[in-house]
């Protein structure tokens, strides 16, 4: 078997190789993406339903509870640049690692051919 028989055929098998063979280092850079997100979409409602809640019941209301609910917002509003801060530390740490690989497994599928696949081959489809 060649190397470029084994060699994925598209763009998106090619990346998915190279997934797979990172899984934590995309994982967490997934999983990071996914909570920024997911808390872009909860601050706001979450926020305007407790500030309604307080203002509404702010005669029954104690301080403490008040200071509750504000200390969850501010860990909510804090946790996205946090999780931000992981992603792009964890992506730009091992971006050079990633992109020597997906180098490597590129030149490798040229490099590891023989011959006639340069002879059959036109230069514009290697």
């Amino acid at each position: 078997m060649k190397a470029y028989d084994k060699f994925p055929k598209t763009v998106m098998g090619f990346y998915w190789s190279i997934v797979k063979h990172f899984p934590y280092y995309y994982g967490i850079i997934f999983l990071c993406g996914i909570l920024i997100n997911g808390l872009g979409m909860i601050i706001t409602p979450l926020t305007q339903k407790w500030m309604v809640q307080i203002f509404e019941s702010a005669s029954t209301m104690t301080l403490t509870d008040v200071l509750l609910v504000l200390s969850w917002l501010g860990m909510l509003y804090c946790s996205g640049p946090v999780l931000n801060f992981i992603k792009s530390y964890v992506h730009g740490a091992r971006q050079q690692i990633f992109n020597r690989y997906k180098l490597f497994v590129l030149y490798s599928r040229v490099y590891d051919n023989d011959i006639t696949f340069f002879i059959d081959m036109p230069g514009g489809q290697i």
